[in-house]
């Protein structure tokens, strides 16, 4: 819970008491609207939850480090586009559920770019030659037919 303390108390002491005693910020009459706004907008900034989720995933020699933005197949680096290391996190972060191709446009995409739902095959495609010891028969992203991708391991 985030607190703003308003009052007409402008002291030193009572806003430092203010403080410590565990306002977020302290506001002191006079003020204006547009000033309380930005306050609460900041506090609630502050406030917001740290993204959660793993900061490391690893299955079966496959490690994708989250914070590095990097990933190891048997201990070895694997060189990966900013869109491919994107899928290839996402899908690991779900294994076992299918994710169309729309699907997954609009979780890695987001709004960045029109893009057409083959690209996704493209990507996977390429992820399969970087991380797979065999593309045609993959153990990690294998393909739903006639819908879209899995990670099909479990953790």
């Amino acid at each position: 819970v985030s607190v703003i303390i308003l009052s007409a108390k402008a002291s030193e002491t009572d806003r430092i008491i203010g403080l410590e005693i565990g306002a977020d910020d302290y506001v002191m009459k006079p003020f204006s609207v547009k000033e309380l706004a930005s306050r609460v907008k900041a506090v609630l900034r502050r406030a917001a939850a740290p993204e959660t989720g793993p900061k490391v995933f690893a299955c079966k020699g496959l490690v994708i480090d989250f914070d590095s933005v990097s990933v190891k197949l048997n201990g070895k680096p694997v060189h990966l586009s900013p869109y491919e290391f994107k899928i290839l996190g996402f899908l690991a972060l779900h294994p076992g559920r299918a994710w169309s191709r729309e699907e997954l446009l609009s979780n890695v995409w987001k709004d960045d770019a029109f893009v057409q739902p083959r690209t996704i095959d493209v990507h996977i495609r390429r992820l399969r030659t970087l991380i797979e010891k065999d593309a045609k028969n993959p153990f990690y992203i294998q393909t739903v037919r006639g819908f879209g991708y899995i990670f099909g391991v479990e953790q």
